[in-house]
């Protein structure tokens, strides 16, 4: 009899056990789509009646408005900072905002869907991206290394090239002190400013490291602009 209580006890044991683990997985499998997690956080509060349904969290009827003027009041109060808000009265009604805090961007979106009578709202957190300005001047040159130990470059004077080149160090290469560094790398000097481009195949982008610090930049065909390709094979 002992030996039976003994039995059923672990198997009880086991089974509360599963359903723990399994309830844990449903729980972290349900968020899965999703970015931020207010009911997970204590300086995000949740609209009242608002719930979680695969992506978004809905309401039934109309209450966009109630739920903008919601977070336009709530979140200062929690130590966000609004960067940006728009409401569109016209047409079905929604609304749009971006708050900051430590370094994290809020997004905050919604809207009333008629034809299912329901209220949408959206979040979205993520890291701030900033991208900094590091040439002023579109230079009538500039000149590329192939590699840091080179004493001659090769010049470009191509406008369109150039303004290329521009375009992504300034508006699409994003901040990232911490970007990784590579052994070998080129050198692109323009208006008595030096940049270092980074390449290593195995990450999804270049490293731009200049005395402003360093940036990230997509895979774009940068080495094919500058005609440093030798890079990829090193």
């Amino acid at each position: 009899m002992k030996k039976i209580l003994i039995i059923a006890c672990v198997c009880i044991g086991f089974f509360v056990s599963g359903v723990s683990v399994y309830s844990y997985m449903n729980e972290k499998n349900r968020y899965a789509s999703v970015t931020v997690v207010p009911e997970k956080r204590d300086d995000l509060p949740l609209y009242k009646g608002l719930e979680f349904q695969e992506h978004n969290y809905l309401i039934k009827g109309n209450h966009w408005y109630d739920v903008y003027g919601f977070y336009k009041k709530q979140m200062p109060l929690h130590g966000w900072k609004l960067v940006h808000k728009q409401a569109f009265i016209e047409d079905w009604g929604g609304f749009m905002m971006t708050w900051e805090k430590e370094g994290k961007e809020l997004h905050i979106g919604g809207g009333w869907i008629p034809n299912e009578n329901t209220t949408e709202v959206r979040f979205d957190l993520r890291p701030i991206m900033r991208s900094t300005n590091w040439i002023e001047a579109i230079p009538s040159s500039i000149c590329v290394y192939t590699n840091k130990e080179a004493d001659t470059c090769s010049t470009i004077t191509d406008r369109n090239k150039i303004e290329q080149f521009v375009k992504w160090v300034n508006d699409e290469a994003i901040d990232k002190e911490d970007a990784s560094l590579q052994k070998d790398y080129g050198i692109v000097e323009m208006n008595g400013k030096k940049i270092e481009i980074h390449y290593d195949p195995e990450l999804p982008s270049f490293t731009l490291k200049s005395a402003d610090g360093r940036k990230q930049l997509k895979p774009e065909p940068l080495l094919e602009l500058l005609g440093l390709t030798e890079l990829q094979t090193k």
